[in-house]
């Protein structure tokens, strides 16, 4: 996630400082470098192999919560009153706890 970061600072970077691009090929060669060398001294082959069946009921957990999501979210903007919010028009003001009324400062009614 930290390279997705760098990369997205260096492509906004990159429209006040062009010469941001060679930095950032410089420094993801020496990341690249630093995390492959770490690797092959440190990691070491699993014993055990991967089962992809392990995985697969949470797999699908996180296709179901994103369903769920995009499902709710496709029912609020489907649902959505266009009279209400910042779409609603001066003359129907039916939203929210006033109703029709317009506060009146400095009536005290």
């Amino acid at each position: 996630m930290s390279l997705i970061y760098f990369q997205g600072c260096i492509w906004f970077g990159n429209l006040f400082c062009p010469l941001l691009s060679a930095m950032g090929i410089i420094s993801n060669l020496v990341y690249f470098a630093i995390a492959s060398a770490l690797i092959k001294s440190c990691c070491q082959p699993p014993t055990k192999r991967y089962n992809s069946n392990n995985s697969m009921f949470f797999n699908s957990f996180l296709a179901l919560t994103i369903l769920i999501m995009f499902g709710i979210t496709c029912f609020i903007i489907v649902n959505n009153d266009v009279e209400c919010g910042p779409w609603k028009s001066p003359s129907s003001l039916q939203c929210g706890t006033l109703g029709r009324s317009y506060p009146r400062a400095g009536t005290g009614k």
